[in-house]
């Protein structure tokens, strides 16, 4: 199959039964991430046993990629206790029993929230109400990572909330940044999201690659294997601060491999807490 297929995440290998040769994937998936977040609990935690870390996310086969015993194994390596996955319908407005349960019966240091900002708005929102504002340390994925979530759970919910992500923060005056400001401001009016960010790079190594390409073969011969062929001679591609430079390595499908932490603030405001730190890749390519 002759296409260059740039994705969202590496749960296209999950979804296809061919080998991904010519499958890029856009951004680094869960388990990744995770590895990323584990590092800077293994960095920051001071007592003396390992930091227990629970998964609360929405019911839906993409928050099961990140279920990976990789994942399980490379957390204990770095002392982080990482506890089975718990979840909850993406309809539910309560999430009092799951709260309870991972404070009270898993005794979770960490809980990592996978879901939208509405969900994670719900979720800390519960948290404040039960009185577990204090008892666990909360960590919200990418997709809702964003300044609504204060909006709708409210400062005090909200203070002191983690994000991992894989993008700078959108108010950062990078040159990354601003063109995707610049192009989103076209079409749409507002803020611009974390997760608008998070992929904007794909459009940038698309384009470089595919010119590559061009250069190489010319129009007539131009199709994905020649596409994808140039992606692996990538070697410290600018991508405006969107992440640091990108060198690709064969066989090795992810566009992005880092990750940062960011920290809400009283204010509401979201502030970066950490260097960029590896997630390395570790889905595999058969």
């Amino acid at each position: 199959m002759d296409v260059a297929h740039f994705s969202t995440g590496n749960v296209t290998q999950l979804m296809y039964k061919f080998k991904p040769l010519l499958a890029f994937a856009n951004t680094s998936g869960d388990a990744e991430r995770l590895i990323g977040l584990i590092e800077y609990i293994r960095k920051t935690w001071k007592k003396d046993r390992p930091a227990r870390f629970g998964t609360l996310a929405y019911e839906a086969s993409t928050s099961r990629q990140g279920e990976d015993p990789r994942l399980f194994k490379l957390a204990k390596e770095k002392g982080v206790e990482f506890l089975p996955f718990d979840y909850y319908p993406f309809t539910v407005t309560d999430f009092s029993t799951e709260l309870r349960r991972i404070h009270a019966v898993k005794k979770a240091d960490y809980l990592w929230l996978r879901g939208g900002c509405a969900q994670v708005a719900a979720i800390m929102k519960d948290v404040l109400r039960l009185g577990l504002k204090d008892k666990m340390k909360y960590v919200s994925t990418y997709f809702g990572t964003d300044d609504v979530v204060t909006k709708i759970a409210g400062k005090e919910a909200c203070a002191g909330m983690l994000g991992e992500i894989a993008v700078p923060l959108p108010d950062e005056d990078l040159p990354g940044v601003k063109l995707a400001k610049r192009i989103r401001a076209k079409y749409r009016k507002g803020s611009t999201p974390v997760m608008y960010l998070d992929g904007f790079h794909l459009a940038m190594v698309a384009h470089e690659v595919t010119k590559r390409a061009l250069e190489k073969v010319g129009l007539k011969k131009l199709g994905g294997r020649a596409i994808a062929e140039q992606v692996w001679g990538l070697k410290d591609f600018d991508v405006g601060g969107l992440s640091p430079p990108i060198t690709m390595q064969q066989g090795n499908i992810s566009l992005k491999r880092y990750v940062h932490i960011v920290k809400w603030q009283e204010d509401g405001k979201i502030v970066t807490v950490s260097d960029w730190m590896m997630a390395p890749w570790i889905l595999g390519r058969d």
